[in-house]
């Protein structure tokens, strides 16, 4: 009768302290993880041996009676080659886990575990994992997670990590102005045409970043009119930027020379630290 059988190191997983067993394994060759890879098996198609650390599997058509033995064959290669790929425990999205020391990537002293892969939620509820000092670099990731503010902080955090690893120093108000910029809607935007398209309705604005001629000829078509308010319309306009001492315009009534207006102060002048009053000018 044809199967395919799975033999078990059970001296390896005794000495990586896995908490496996057989039925563990049989258990998952019958779970969603492997339904999804198109393994259908029951109870009756699979054979345990604990004390050797055998499983048999027996391909579906042993209980239809088939004698297309070519059909079985096939069967058996299917199972052959997915079986290896059945998650049996822990979380399928993680892909490689390292133990790390840390020293100087973090403020304490001592071991961490660096985790390949994604679901953060599932890492934080992972008995043994300590939630508060979980951190992830997936921005969309700790979005999801933990909130807008939450990836807003992975942003600075991870540029600055970047950019210190090449020995350059960013002050952390640019960073944080950079990373308000890509939060500011709600959720996070990239600095690329999908994401400008959602922080502004400007059509220079679009047009001054990618797609310049698509955005002024839909523009165009579509009559749309801007009041060029942005820094990067009115610098494409030549208009002064309303930023910094462009925000406010300032009027000033000049004293001319010989004129009999004379401005009155409001209050009487201080006395200088270290004055001589002997080399006063009078006015």
């Amino acid at each position: 009768m044809p199967l395919h059988s799975i033999k078990l190191d059970l001296e390896r997983i005794r000495l990586l302290r896995l908490n496996v067993t057989v039925y563990d394994i049989e258990d998952a060759l019958m779970g969603k993880h492997a339904q999804k890879l198109k393994i259908k098996l029951s109870p009756a198609l699979i054979q345990t041996f604990e004390d050797k650390g055998v499983i048999r599997v027996f391909p579906p058509m042993i209980l239809t009676k088939s004698k297309r033995e070519k059909n079985v064959f096939h069967v058996i290669q299917f199972l052959k080659r997915e079986l290896p790929n059945v998650i049996v425990c822990g979380i399928p999205t993680i892909t490689r886990a390292v133990i790390n020391k840390a020293e100087k990537d973090f403020k304490v002293n001592g071991y961490n575990l660096l985790v390949e892969g994604n679901e953060l939620s599932t890492v934080l509820s992972t008995p043994g994992v300590d939630s508060t000092k979980a951190v992830s670099n997936h921005v969309m990731e700790m979005e999801k997670t933990l909130g807008i503010e939450a990836a807003r902080q992975t942003i600075i955090v991870q540029i600055d990590n970047v950019m210190s690893s090449y020995g350059i120093k960013v002050d952390t108000r640019h960073l944080m102005l950079l990373a308000d910029l890509m939060s500011c809607k709600g959720e996070i935007l990239g600095i690329q045409r999908h994401g400008i398209s959602k922080m502004k309705d400007s059509t220079f604005a679009l047009a001054s970043f990618e797609r310049t001629c698509d955005n002024l000829f839909e523009g165009s078509v579509h009559s749309q009119v801007d009041k060029i308010t942005g820094p990067s319309e009115c610098i494409m306009m030549g208009i002064p930027i309303s930023i910094g001492t462009g925000m406010f315009k300032l009027l000033r009534d000049p004293v001319t020379p010989g004129s009999s207006h004379v401005r009155q102060t409001v209050y009487e002048p201080k006395p200088v630290l270290f004055d001589t009053p002997e080399l006063h000018t009078p006015v």
